[in-house]
């Protein structure tokens, strides 16, 4: 065990799934002296009880808040990232659903666009970064710091504005000269919401692709970055959380002599017509008679009851409505929510989605998957349109694999889910190839992996 103190961030509960309900925790605990986690306060009691045992203990994430001046700074920093998906949610502001529209941002606009095409090169990318530097430290920050005083400090890059606990911490961490280790939480981190603003003295990426990109878009070395794999994909490869079929859809409500569609909905966000998608597969369902199709809403989300209740006399429609999770920003998912999404997967014959990351998620357990790339019938203007999303870097390197359909109506939805449903093998080796690239470790040790990374970076730098 080293006789240090290392000090982590669980901003979220997607985060809390990586880093808290996996090996990553316990091998803390063992290799170092204490460990301390900050959490929101409002979940504070709720991981009191459940983890701070022994040498771990739990404080609570204070909040900050920004200056105007600051704050449309940190404004320019969100799209100052050089990726399609920056420069379509900077159109956003500008373009709403149904076209041009006047606002505030007319005004914002040409000097935050201008910013976004020189973040293209690296020299605009360092002054932005210097202009960062020059913000005094965070009060709050440096009192957790005093508070602990931890040897290593270690947080995802979070986005500016609106989660930037985790960057100001970092900062001042680095300032007072405590080791620094930063984490990109997810694939597409780098493209869509997170500037790099400052570096820390080492960065835990997932896989070779993040690598490269926080090498291209971030300015790291690339002797400070290390490779661990993906820690909340960890619980795909505990073949033991398989239920018996007959088990499993006698749970859900669903037939075992049936054939399984996973409809993973997206974000509301998306603009995505679930109206349309249910109609679709309430006539798809009674023109096969042999397929049944478990609707999920995202972890954040809930679907419409009245859209639900329309549906009620088509039984190979399952409908779920997850009120059992904390929703909003400090939603939490349980154990058994990782239960039922490993076991959709492993038991359904298609996944379903819509820009989401359970297209690894599919690849991960070799299961086909239909990626839906429209709307639904809703006529959106350009920037609002799933079409556009295929060509964000992040989607668009994992699509040209050739392991997932991508659908752009009905007729392509309709034709991808028989050729999957009558032949599950088709694209599975592209399947296999896009887990390897993206999950890298395939052993279910990820957690730990990145635990005694940061163990073995602490050992030789401190």
């Amino acid at each position: 065990m080293l006789d240090k103190k290392i000090l982590f961030v669980v901003e979220n509960g997607f985060v809390s799934r990586s880093l808290l309900r996996s090996d990553f925790l316990n091998c803390l605990k063992e290799n170092f002296k204490q460990v301390v986690v900050l959490v929101p306060l409002q979940k504070l009691v709720y991981y009191r009880e459940r983890y701070q045992r022994d040498n771990v203990i739990f404080d609570e994430i204070k909040e900050t808040k920004d200056g105007w001046l600051k704050q449309k700074f940190y404004t320019l920093l969100k799209f100052s990232i050089p990726s399609r998906e920056a420069r379509f949610k900077l159109m956003k502001n500008i373009f709403k659903e149904d076209g041009f529209q006047f606002n505030i941002w007319f005004f914002y606009f040409p000097p935050v666009f201008i910013s976004h095409v020189l973040s293209h090169f690296k020299f605009w990318r360092g002054f932005l970064r210097k202009i960062y530097s020059t913000f005094s430290l965070d009060p709050k920050c440096l009192d957790i710091l005093q508070k602990h005083r931890p040897d290593v400090v270690f947080a995802n890059y979070t986005g500016v504005f609106v989660k930037n606990f985790n960057l100001k911490l970092l900062k001042a961490a680095k300032k007072k000269g405590i080791l620094t280790i930063g984490n990109i939480v997810s694939w597409d981190q780098l493209y869509s919401k997170v500037f790099i603003t400052h570096h820390t003295d080492f960065l835990n990426v997932h896989n070779e692709i993040i690598k490269k990109e926080a090498v291209r878009m971030g300015d790291f070395k690339r002797e400070k970055i290390v490779i661990t794999g993906i820690p909340h994909f960890d619980f795909y490869f505990k073949k033991e959380l398989a239920m018996p079929r007959e088990q499993f859809f006698e749970s859900i409500g669903g037939d075992a002599q049936k054939k399984l569609v996973f409809y993973a909905a997206d974000l509301a966000a998306q603009k995505v017509n679930d109206a349309h998608f249910v109609a679709f597969f309430d006539a798809f369902t009674r023109e096969r008679g042999d397929v049944q199709v478990y609707f999920r809403p995202h972890p954040k989300a809930l679907f419409d009851g009245k859209l639900i209740s329309q549906y009620q006399d088509n039984r190979h429609l399952i409908f779920e409505q997850a009120t059992g999770k904390m929703l909003g920003r400090f939603f939490e998912l349980a154990e058994k929510d990782n239960q039922l999404l490993f076991n959709l997967i492993f038991h359904c014959n298609v996944v379903v989605c819509f820009t989401s990351t359970i297209l690894i998620e599919g690849c991960l357990l070799d299961r086909p998957v239909v990626s839906v790339y429209y709307n639904g019938r809703v006529p959106l203007q350009y920037y609002y349109r799933l079409q556009t999303h295929r060509n964000k870097e992040h989607l668009e390197q994992v699509l040209s694999r050739g392991c997932s359909r991508v659908c752009l109506n009905d007729g392509q939805l309709r034709e991808a889910l028989n050729d999957y449903l009558e032949n599950p093998a088709l694209d599975s080796q592209p399947r296999k190839l896009v887990a390897q690239e993206q999950a890298f470790l395939l052993n279910g040790k990820a957690a730990y992996t990145l635990a005694q990374e940061i163990t073995e970076i602490t050992k030789n730098n401190t």
